[in-house]
């Protein structure tokens, strides 16, 4: 095994410098900042947490919860649903289609469009529910 790292240090090498050049790179971008909106929403603060985190998991595990990310909205007013967008903020996206590598952080909306694909039949409905459900926000839905 010690034969191989002498014999193979220069390819090891280069390519453990080029990662952590890469990952320099990374923790040196500027991050972009999510403002706030005004919100005057009767929910407790936890439940908003709550919300937003299960907007969160429907959304980070390999594959989509759609049933969650309606459920987890519904019945909510806009002042509740700014206060579900303020709290979700922005969050590391590493399995959407953006082509980063490492990455980027987006808002719920952002994973919204990461995430679910306007011609797959089974994100359809599920589009037309979050319209529906945002729709009551001065906030622009992705689709």
């Amino acid at each position: 095994m010690m034969k191989f790292f002498i014999k193979n240090r220069k390819p090891i090498l280069i390519g453990a410098g080029i990662l952590t050049a890469l990952l320099i790179i990374k923790s040196r971008r500027k991050k972009p900042i999510l403002r706030p909106l005004p919100t005057l929403s009767m929910l407790p603060k936890a439940t908003i947490q709550s919300i937003a985190a299960m907007q969160y998991q429907a959304m980070a595990q390999f594959g989509t919860d759609e049933e969650l990310l309606v459920r987890s909205l519904e019945g909510l007013g806009a002042e509740d649903l700014k206060a579900v967008y303020n709290e979700f903020g922005l969050r590391p996206n590493f399995m959407g289609d953006s082509g980063e590598y490492f990455g980027r952080d987006l808002d719920l909306f952002g994973w919204y469009a990461e995430d679910l694909d306007p011609t797959d039949e089974d994100d359809i409905p599920v589009i037309a529910d979050l319209k529906r459900i945002w729709s009551v926000t001065p906030l622009k839905f992705p689709y």
